[in-house]
């Protein structure tokens, strides 16, 4: 999509308004990559039309588009940057964890099992495994839905998409392909990842190398399907009970 707004033979230079236009027909959190990918176009081309634009999309106050924003070089107006600190991974407690601990996601419309990676993404799952022992977690909503693509929760600050943890850690990419049940990270651009997670509905191969992969779900995926936006987790825990 951004290959062909950015192409001078399909949308020329004097009709930004075709782009902003299009741009209404999407909605923060839901489409979330859309506008991450709008926004990009926009500062290659568009930049002083677009200012106006960017400006009431940064009052939003969209924690992971507006440092998507920031990563672009758009100058925006709004209070003070998100944390970027990063979280060294606990390793103590990730040996403790072992190498394929088993999240559980008790939700109200039943429970999902994840089994982690934690070679993968040691770093992320470091920093999800403080938060579950924190029990923040706990009834988080699923604030984004897309039927045939993915299933987002683990804002465990606003509940809407637009918050996180008082941390960031590493993307930990890898060659893994994003096929259906695969859990990843929510990131608004390299670097930026926290507690937001999400499920696939089915396979994306252009999500591959983009996003950490942090494991597979290996029972519920029947709920994955049943899930929609405002279903909840009740309570995530690890399966191995010598985990303390």
């Amino acid at each position: 999509m951004a290959s062909l707004l950015r192409d001078s033979l399909i949308i020329e230079d004097s009709e930004y308004y075709v782009i902003e236009d299009f741009l209404t027909r999407f909605k923060l959190p839901e489409d979330i990559e859309v506008y991450q990918a709008i926004t990009s176009v926009l500062k290659d081309r568009f930049e002083d039309d677009a200012q106006a634009l960017i400006d009431s999309l940064a009052a939003l106050g969209n924690s992971a588009l507006n440092q998507t924003l920031r990563n672009q070089g758009w100058e925006i107006e709004e209070g003070a940057a998100p944390s970027t600190v990063f979280r060294k991974p606990d390793w103590r407690r990730l040996t403790k964890l072992g190498i394929s601990p088993v999240l559980i996601l008790e939700t109200n419309k039943g429970d999902i099992l994840i089994q982690m990676d934690v070679l993968t993404a040691p770093a992320t799952i470091s920093g999800m495994d403080s938060l579950v022992t924190a029990r923040v977690y706990n009834r988080v909503p699923f604030h984004r839905v897309i039927p045939n693509f993915v299933i987002q929760g683990g804002d465990i600050e606003t509940q809407d998409g637009f918050g996180g943890p008082d941390y960031v850690v590493p993307t930990e990419g890898s060659a893994t392909h994003y096929f259906r049940g695969k859990v990843g990270i929510a990131s608004a651009g390299t670097d930026t990842e926290g507690s937001q997670f999400f499920v696939m509905h089915d396979w994306m191969p252009h999500l591959t190398g983009r996003y950490t992969i942090i494991g597979e779900v290996i029972e519920g995926m029947e709920v994955v399907d049943r899930i929609v936006r405002g279903d909840y987790i009740e309570k995530a825990y690890w399966q191995v009970s010598l985990i303390e």
